[in-house]
């Protein structure tokens, strides 16, 4: 587990994060089989996507500034995450937000906590080209 710094729209997120799985998502404008089996396709690129999951937080303000960008209902956000050793900037839109509400005592609604906090961050146009 080691921090990282996210910004999205500006905002920097230093955030401690379990797991960064990233996929390199290769789409085609066209892929087709001709009549004799031949695949023809034309690749539009290569899209680095990425899953996140979040470290427990427990500082509940700063929590909540993330919950809210996180889930915010933008079409694209300005993302910049480190990826192993570059940082990486690219438009995209941030889904699946989840977590966990914890309570520790049913009858003290300030006892709440979170954890299990995950997004994915999915690019808008693709970080490589043919």
């Amino acid at each position: 587990m080691t921090e990282h710094l996210i910004t999205i729209d500006g905002i920097k997120f230093d955030v401690m994060l379990i797991k960064i799985n990233r996929s390199a998502d290769i789409l085609d404008k066209y892929a087709n089989r001709t009549v004799d089996g031949d695949l023809k396709r034309e690749v539009l690129g290569t899209y680095y996507n990425y899953s996140l999951e979040f470290a427990y937080n427990d500082k509940a303000e700063r929590y909540n500034i993330l919950w809210n960008k996180l889930s915010e209902p933008k079409d694209f956000h300005d993302i910049t995450i480190v990826d192993t050793i570059d940082v990486i900037s690219f438009k995209g839109y941030i889904s699946s937000v989840k977590d966990e509400i914890i309570y520790a005592d049913p009858n003290n609604g300030s006892s709440r906590r979170f954890q299990g906090l995950s997004c994915d961050l999915i690019a808008k146009l693709p970080n490589r080209r043919p």
